[in-house]
C-alpha cells in the first residue's frame, strides 16, 4: 500500500480510538495526531475541537500539555479558515 492509501486508514484508527475508547491511555495521543492532521490540511477550525478536548481533559495531567498545545497552535498561524 502507498502512503496515500494508508493515511486515511491511520486517521480512521485515531478517530475510532478517540470516539470509541475515550478512557484509553492512548486517547490523548490520538487527539494530538488528529490536531496535527487537521492543521496539515489547513483546517484549524476542525483542530480546535480536539485542542479544546485536550485542554479540558481532567484526567490528563501531562506536564508538557501547554507546550504541546502552543506548538500545535503555532501551526495554525496564517491559516485562513
Amino acid at each position: 500500500m502507498s502512503a496515500e492509501e494508508v493515511a486515511p486508514v491511520i486517521e480512521w484508527g485515531y478517530q475510532t480510538l478517540f470516539e470509541e475508547y475515550p478512557n484509553s491511555r492512548d486517547v490523548e495521543y490520538a487527539a494530538i495526531r488528529l490536531i496535527e492532521l487537521n492543521l496539515a490540511r489547513g483546517k484549524p477550525v476542525s483542530s480546535l475541537y480536539y485542542i479544546h478536548w485536550f485542554l479540558n481533559r481532567s484526567e490528563f495531567d501531562h506536564p508538557q500539555r501547554e507546550q504541546i498545545i502552543q506548538q500545535l497552535i503555532a501551526g495554525m498561524e496564517g491559516c485562513d479558515q
